[in-house]
């Protein structure tokens, strides 16, 4: 036949081979469809025909040389109602359909033309009028009603049509969803929302559309419902495929092959749709160029499938995906070089079909279909594979996202820990140099007043003569003397805070408990300091609530915690007023409270007083000596013994710190002392210690 000649006929010529693939279209059809020659040359024939391919075979055999109705898409997918036969015919070596077009209709269409798109359409649709009474239903309606509720016996639509579906759904919707839905569709609103069904077996989300109709009178008619059930669940947990305690965020791929088969719930739901036998799922390894089978689905027992996994040539699989996306199972595995099938039970007429997984365009995986027929395959099937691929396409890249994520996020923090770290670096350097000046200078100071003071003796003593009565020279040695030995003290007690820190740093101190009167050991801590503060023009005012509390503590310890607050209150309470000591008990802890009324300290400051070698002001031209150590080394010490202290201060008024210990005690064969009271020789040592600590509260 003269292939040139078709192309000057009027009737549109549409001729298409067994695999349904486009093989010949002539300029009418063409130019009726807006489509070149190149642009459906090979494409499957349901890209311009809406009718079922299957029913329009089966008119060769019913009807042939009879005019049937047909619904093409041009290229715009506007709908174009057509008339036309059908015969099967040679072309080029091989049997080939040919559809002949004759007349194209402008008219109306009719109610049968309408229910042959509707059953085109995968979804549920159906006529209710205002009572809910189904007037029209497509066969996917059907197959809602029967998976939705729990009747799962109506067998065709004339029994659904005989139905209410108060009935119907009596066991898995309120019926009064039904009388809520009329109330908003009679007020001329529609309804699309996502609801959901619990039948026996499981809970099934769907979506609904509900469009009311009203006549020309505005009068409310009843609606047309679209229903369509979810086929896939959208819960993949992506945080579960990701191992978090991996530092290379790697795949759990056991997590995520079993999340990807429970995408589908292809046992319940599906399976009364699905046609196909079996979905195999594979996923691209841009690594080894390879596809690898990541999961499987299985509608009915595995007598087609063999069990090993699939595992294939990637680059291969994608020209065969450009030269045709249905094949037969044998020829398939001929040309990948593969094992589907179990060799016992290959079936000569089973086909498998091919679904790229894509996402813009980027190839990610694929899905195979297998079929015992090639017209099994209808396009309920074809719904169900695309949403599967889309939903898997999704899915995959979500996991690449999170994973640059995850990594971005380590890198960041590894960045983050290293600002940090060289933060800590630099602070501890800062540190180190304010602490070695602030120690250069507390050792100066009193080693130049000792060497002063020492200058100044040797030159009374070269000047000493017979006018100069010995009581007067002995005088002046005296109060030399006196500057020296605090000097001395203060020497002292630098280095003693300097070892007791160091030594608390490294954890060599502990404390050593014993039961005692802690108020009475408080109270003649505070009396003992009373000549120092007497010299300042200050006063100490001691308070309790409890008269007596005999509780387990480290008396050295409380020594050093009470002088050290003591000797810093008294630095900076104001001439003439008073310091507080305070003593009370709160949720079992013994709470001391010493109270001066100078400078404050600043908000944004506090946190940092307790730190080492830390001072609110670290000019060479403060107020006040000291090397911050003394805050720092009271904190351990009052850790040592399980306690607490915090400051309470607004600046310019003064500051309360505020020591927290529990109260408890040790079983007398624990104690390392019993102390009833203080002794002379512990007086003594009380004493020397008060100079010591306050040794540098003087006036220069």
């Amino acid at each position: 036949m003269n292939i040139q000649l078709l192309d000057y006929l009027e009737e549109g010529i549409i001729i298409f081979d067994e695999d349904y693939r486009v093989r010949f279209c002539n300029q009418s059809i063409l130019a009726k469809l807006k489509y070149r020659k190149e642009d459906l040359h090979n494409k499957f024939i349901k890209q311009i025909l809406s009718n079922q391919i299957e029913s329009i075979i089966d008119e060769i055999e019913k009807s042939v040389g009879k005019s049937i109705d047909i619904f093409l898409y041009d290229h715009e997918r506007k709908l174009l109602q057509a008339n036309g036969k059908i015969y099967r015919e040679e072309w080029l070596g091989g049997d080939s359909y040919w559809l002949v077009v004759k007349a194209y209709k402008e008219a109306k269409i009719t109610t049968k033309e309408l229910e042959v798109i509707l059953e085109n359409i995968p979804y549920a649709i159906w006529l209710a009028d205002t009572e809910d009474n189904y007037k029209f239903a497509n066969s996917n309606t059907l197959t809602m009603v029967n998976q939705l509720s729990d009747m799962n016996n109506i067998s065709n639509r004339k029994e659904l049509l005989e139905q209410h579906p108060e009935e119907v759904y009596k066991e898995t919707l309120n019926k009064d969803i039904f009388k809520k839905d009329q109330s908003i569709l009679r007020k001329g609103i529609m309804i699309n929302e996502e609801r959901m069904s619990a039948n026996a077996k499981e809970n099934l989300t769907y979506q609904l559309i509900k469009i009311p109709l009203f006549d020309e009178d505005q009068t409310y008619q009843g609606y047309i419902g679209m229903s369509q059930y979810n086929i896939l669940k959208q819960n993949v947990d992506i945080a579960k495929v990701i191992e978090s305690k991996n530092s290379d965020f790697r795949i759990d791929q056991k997590e995520l092959d079993d999340q990807l088969v429970q995408s589908l719930e292809f046992s319940t739901r599906a399976a009364r749709i699905f046609q196909g036998n079996n979905i195999i799922i594979l996923k691209y390894n841009e690594n080894t160029e390879s596809m690898e089978e990541i999961g499987r689905l299985q509608k009915s027992d595995d007598r087609l499938l063999t069990n090993s996994p699939l595992r294939i040539d990637g680059i291969k699989l994608v020209e065969l995906i450009e030269e045709n996306t249905e094949w037969k199972v044998e020829a398939f595995e001929q040309k990948m070089r593969c094992r589907i099938t179990k060799e016992s039970k290959t079936i000569d007429d089973s086909y498998i079909r091919i679904n790229p997984i894509e996402y813009n365009n980027k190839f990610m995986g694929a899905i195979f279909t297998t079929y015992e027929s090639k017209l099994q395959y209808p396009l309920m099937d074809s719904c169900i594979i695309d949403k599967l691929c889309q939903h898997i396409a999704i899915l995959f890249k979500s996991i690449e996202y999170s994973l640059e994520l995850r990594g971005e996020l380590l890198i960041r923090k590894e960045i983050e820990a290293e600002k940090i770290a060289y933060q800590e670096a630099l602070q501890l350097e800062t540190l180190k140099t304010e602490f070695l000046a602030n120690m250069s200078h507390e050792l100066k100071t009193p080693l130049n007043i000792i060497y002063s003071t020492m200058q100044i003796f040797e030159l009374e003593v070269k000047e000493i003569d017979e006018e100069k009565s010995i009581g007067e020279i002995l005088s002046k040695l005296e109060r030399y003397k006196s500057i020296e030995k605090q000097n001395i003290f203060r020497l002292l007690r630098l280095i003693n805070n300097i070892t007791d820190i160091s030594k608390m740093g490294a954890g060599y101190y502990q404390a050593k408990w014993v039961n005692c009167d802690i108020v009475r050991v408080i109270e003649d801590i505070t009396m003992s300091v009373v000549e120092y503060v007497k010299n300042k023009e200050l006063s100490i005012i001691f308070d309790t609530e409890v008269e007596e509390l005999v509780m387990a503590c480290d008396l050295e310890k409380i020594e050093r915690i009470m002088l050290n607050l003591l000797s810093n209150a008294v630095k900076y309470t104001n001439k003439g007023d008073s310091i507080e000591v305070t003593l009370n008990i709160k949720d079992n802890n013994l709470v001391i409270s010493v109270r001066d009324t100078g400078i404050g300290i600043p908000k944004e400051k506090q946190a940092m007083i307790f730190n080492r070698f830390a001072q609110v002001d670290t000019s060479f031209t403060r107020k006040c000596e000291g090397s911050g150590i003394g805050l720092a080394l009271v904190k351990c010490l009052v850790e040592i013994q399980q306690g607490n202290i915090y400051v309470e201060s607004e600046e310019g008024e003064g500051a309360t710190f505020i020591v927290t210990i529990p109260i408890h005690t040790i079983n007398e064969t624990q104690q390392v002392q019993l102390i009833d009271q203080m002794d002379s020789e512990k007086e003594d040592i009380l004493i020397h210690k008060c100079r010591i600590e306050f040794s540098d509260i003087y006036d220069l």
